[in-house]
């Protein structure tokens, strides 16, 4: 529960900042901007900027958690999980140059799906029906996976 708040709730500050600042910024020490004050924002400041700080997170994961800290093989990360059964899609995409690069394929694969989270970001900033529409699938998807697996959670905790 913890984890979903803390990665939706930038999403609907956000939100409330993009679209609503006169209302939002009653209880805040200085105004927010208005709609007609937001700036166009540049690439460099939506998609570079955040990009290169996401690829410097991933070298130092990739520096103390494979090069200093080493995790038992029983701690499951999301590469450890994709590469877990053989023929699975994710396992073959991983390994299509070989297992040698499997773990650079990983991380450029992950690189890849950040950049085009973050060329949406630009829809999101613009358009107030994409953003509301985004934030209400989310919420959706989020609601749907936490009762699914709490229902099935409970079920096998059962039998």
């Amino acid at each position: 529960m913890t984890s979903v708040f803390i990665h939706s709730l930038p999403a609907y500050v956000t939100y409330g900042v993009r679209w609503y600042s006169p209302q939002i910024s009653v209880n805040w020490y200085t105004p927010f901007p208005s709609e007609t004050e937001f700036q166009d924002p540049s690439f460099i400041w939506l998609l570079a900027v955040p990009l290169a700080c996401y690829v410097g997170h991933a070298l130092l994961y990739a520096v103390v958690v494979n090069g200093i800290l080493r995790p038992s093989p029983e701690y499951w990360n999301t590469y450890r999980f994709f590469t877990a059964k053989k023929n699975s899609v994710w396992y073959k995409v991983l390994n299509m140059f070989g297992p040698k690069f499997s773990y650079f394929n990983y991380n450029i694969l992950n690189v890849l799906i950040c950049l085009a989270s973050m060329l949406l970001c630009q829809v999101w900033y613009r358009w107030f029906i994409a953003h509301a529409v985004f934030l209400a699938v989310a919420f959706v998807i989020k609601a749907w996976n936490g009762a699914t697996f709490y229902t099935f959670a409970s079920m096998w905790s059962t039998c």
